[in-house]
């Protein structure tokens, strides 16, 4: 059995681990304490007009990370009791990807009226 095999036999630790990671880079950009920089946090050319830019974008983007950590570690509770058989077993992966990228493009979305 692949490793791959191990992580799609326990979905909830995909959850746990997606949004544990989400919660620990999220929540410094929320609390704004990651100064402008080119490797870390919401990296759009508007961010970087202005240190008050790359804070009030970043915050944005901190706290959406933040719900989404939230949700996939809420999400991860439920999935364990679902039995998911080929082709659904790829939701273990899609699924949390998924939140994520929605969250980001809502975070993307009211950072866009940043000026």
């Amino acid at each position: 059995m692949s490793w791959f095999d191990t992580l799609l036999a326990h979905p909830p630790w995909v959850f746990y681990a997606f949004g544990l990671l989400d919660l620990v880079f999220g929540l410094p950009l929320a609390l704004g304490m990651v100064p402008m920089n080119r490797w870390y946090g919401i990296r759009i050319p508007r961010a970087y007009r202005s240190a008050e830019n790359w804070y009030a974008i970043n915050r944005i983007g901190g706290w959406w990370m933040v719900v989404s950590a939230l949700l996939t570690l809420f999400a991860g509770t439920f999935v364990g009791d679902l039995s998911l058989v080929p082709p659904y077993d790829s939701l273990v992966i899609a699924g949390p990807s998924a939140i994520v990228g929605l969250c980001l493009l809502v975070a993307m979305a009211q950072a866009s009226r940043i000026d």
